[in-house]
């Protein structure tokens, strides 16, 4: 996040971002624990009616936060509940305004108009969705999946955490050897506070669902193999220090993956196996897989495509974007047995990843837009003009069917995935 002053216009977006994904999210939430077909959590708000409960699960971070409201207010568990996700949903919020201050740079000092648009842009990059094609499925959510899903605490939850990471690794990556930061009158290595922090982050995060770890993991190893690599091995030892902040998180899976596949201890996930089964997961409810891969990621792609070479570029992007990549693999690649076989749940990796992507295509496309006001006056045949309306005919369809589905979700009481 940069640092631009707080003024006015800045404290309302913030304020009036915060409220509004609170009361929408507590809304839909709170829909949805009355409706026990509709979605995850009527499920998840049964462990979390006690503390005994929340803590027999591997995947506890959400059901946490639930039972504490619940514990801590004179309100029923389904409020708890909706309070909550949308405390979680806001967290997410708050971090899209990082991404749009660090990416776009907005200029709150040129009035009222700069915080509504950076206020849209907030509000697009949570509720676009997948391309909706009657013909192709009925339903708009299984199947092609969604950069935003709704039905899902857990995945809610562990989405800030991840998008946290991603905006303090950029940070972390330009840390000098000496650099220090003031912290309680006493100076701290910058390098270890940030360290301590991640690790905070991503362990909080793998509590709350695995899936975080299974993406940022592997992406950031390979990028460290890369600079293993073109360090010649002499970098190996600074590279394992640079990392030590995964520790926690990889104790944490370690015992996640025990309890859950091999002693059986988690009550809610067990008699379940891992195994390889090339992309039964992600044709679980779809005619296609192509297809709802281009439905779900049509705009991205093509923002990615256009200005690949600027894109790549960047650090960032590059850790984003295989992430992406490793929870498509594990998509396509593995799913688990029992009665969880149908859950899909290898498939969370992939979206949480998807989301991230989505929010800094749209923020880097908003960018662009920025950088050339006047990009409506080229001449039609110019390939300037058509490298800004194509993508943002796709962004205007992706964001219009997203906002009519969670109005939908918000308005019927029959709701349907």
């Amino acid at each position: 996040m940069n640092n631009s002053t707080w003024n006015r216009n800045r404290i309302a977006v913030w304020i009036a971002s915060a409220a509004c994904i609170f009361l929408l999210t507590y809304r839909l939430s709170l829909k949805e624990s009355l409706l026990p077909f509709s979605s995850d959590m009527v499920t998840h708000i049964k462990y979390s009616l006690s503390l005994d409960h929340v803590l027999k699960l591997t995947h506890f971070g959400w059901h946490f936060v639930c039972w504490a409201i619940f514990a801590c207010l004179p309100i029923d568990i389904t409020q708890a509940a909706a309070a909550a996700t949308a405390l979680f949903n806001v967290f997410s919020g708050l971090l899209v305004l990082c991404f749009i201050e660090r990416i776009v740079k907005p200029d709150y000092k040129k009035g009222l108009g700069t915080g509504i648009w950076v206020f849209a842009l907030g509000t697009i990059c949570l509720t676009v969705g997948p391309l909706y094609l009657r013909f192709f499925n009925m339903r708009y959510y299984l199947g092609q999946g969604t950069p935003n899903p709704w039905h899902n605490p857990t995945s809610i939850a562990v989405r800030p955490f991840l998008l946290a990471l991603c905006l303090m690794i950029e940070d972390y990556w330009l840390i000098n050897k000496g650099d220090k930061v003031l912290l309680f009158g006493k100076e701290f290595s910058k390098a270890l506070v940030y360290q301590i922090v991640m690790g905070a982050l991503l362990a909080a995060g793998t509590l709350c669902k695995p899936s975080i770890l299974m993406v940022y993991f592997p992406a950031c190893a390979l990028i460290a193999f890369v600079r293993l690599i073109k360090g010649k091995g002499r970098n190996f030892i600074p590279l394992i220090v640079e990392h030590l902040y995964f520790l926690p998180s990889l104790l944490i899976i370690l015992w996640q993956f025990i309890s859950i596949y091999i002693s059986g201890t988690d009550k809610y996930l067990n008699s379940s196996t891992i195994v390889i089964d090339f992309f039964y997961t992600a044709r679980l409810h779809t005619s296609s897989v192509a297809v709802s891969l281009i439905l779900r990621m049509a705009f991205p792609f093509l923002v990615i495509l256009i200005w690949r070479k600027e894109l790549f570029k960047k650090p960032i992007f590059r850790l984003i974007f295989l992430q992406y990549l490793i929870g498509l693999a594990t998509t396509w690649t593995f799913r688990e047995t029992g009665r969880r076989a149908n859950h899909g749940n290898f498939g969370w990796g992939n979206i949480l990843a998807c989301s991230v992507v989505w929010i800094y295509t749209v923020c880097f496309f908003a960018s662009k837009i920025k950088e050339n006001p006047s990009w409506y006056r080229i001449d039609l045949g110019g390939k300037g003009k058509w490298k800004i309306i194509l993508p943002a005919l796709l962004l205007l369809w992706h964001a219009a069917a997203g906002i009519c589905y969670y109005s939908y979700l918000l308005k019927d009481w029959g709701v349907q995935l």
